[in-house]
């Protein structure tokens, strides 16, 4: 996945020489990512050790973890707009594919480190919510959504969803690389699979809401507004970009394979 990353968060050749990374502190935007990926990362282990090492409030420090994730998140996207003296002179369309990048990469992890785990392991992560390998999935859990402790086959249908899409949309991603930004049919896949996203989420936020949210502490802005909220709405946003990124890169990828000799 480092190689994915490295390749994906490049420039390309049409961007300026400065603009070219030779490591991750050679250039504020990559450095930017990183640190960014570092809080991330380690927001989780360290929140957990406060809660069972040093007898931090449970409630209290999830509360400050889906705060670090959801800002994170929103930083990781909106990094490639930002005016970067590397990244000076990119079209908007060099900084959107950045942008869909990114989010490509992220719920791909996201997949492999959260979801994938949940799902194997649903039953023993039921049962320790007392022990420090489980806050990981408990600090959402807490006040976020209760589903996740005796999930029905609608939590299962949409984590089974994204996992799936998570994992084929990252093939998909290392394809359009590997062809050198040539092969359509990657692109396709990746805007077939943006609604594919959308859907699930929605269902996930709808069969919730429409039950009056029994699962969710609704007395607590941050459970409520940020960790359901805020925190999943990336599944409903960023797919489409991916389209508008997709539609333009068709474009530019037939009219170079129609317009040239031969």
């Amino acid at each position: 996945m480092s190689e994915l990353t490295s390749a994906s968060l490049s420039s390309s050749a049409s961007a300026p020489s400065s603009a070219r990374p030779l490591g991750p502190f050679r250039n504020e935007y990559r450095a930017t990512l990183f640190f960014l990926a570092a809080i991330l990362l380690g927001a989780f282990p360290l929140c957990s050790y406060a809660v069972f090492g040093l007898g931090a409030d449970r409630a209290a420090t999830a509360g400050v973890l889906s705060c670090i994730y959801v800002t994170v998140m929103t930083s990781f996207f909106v990094a490639p707009w930002l005016p970067f003296p590397s990244l000076r002179g990119e079209s908007s369309y060099r900084r959107l594919e950045r942008m869909v990048y990114i989010w490509v990469i992220v719920y791909a992890l996201t997949a492999l480190l959260w979801e994938i785990p949940w799902m194997l392991l649903h039953e023993r992560i039921a049962a320790a919510r007392e022990e420090l390998w489980a806050y990981t999935w408990w600090a959402y859990i807490d006040g976020g959504d209760m589903r996740y402790v005796e999930p029905n086959w609608l939590v299962f249908f949409i984590e089974g969803w994204a996992d799936i899409n998570g994992i084929l949309s990252a093939i998909a991603l290392v394809a359009w690389l590997r062809s050198g930004k040539t092969s359509v049919l990657p692109v396709y896949y990746l805007m077939f699979a943006a609604p594919l996203q959308v859907f699930p989420t929605l269902l996930y936020y709808v069969s919730e809401i429409a039950l009056g949210l029994p699962n969710v502490d609704t007395g607590s802005f941050l459970n409520l507004y940020i960790k359901f909220g805020w925190a999943n709405a990336f599944w409903v946003v960023l797919p489409f970009f991916v389209l508008v990124w997709g539609k333009h890169t068709l474009e530019r990828v037939y009219r170079e394979r129609y317009s040239s000799p031969g």
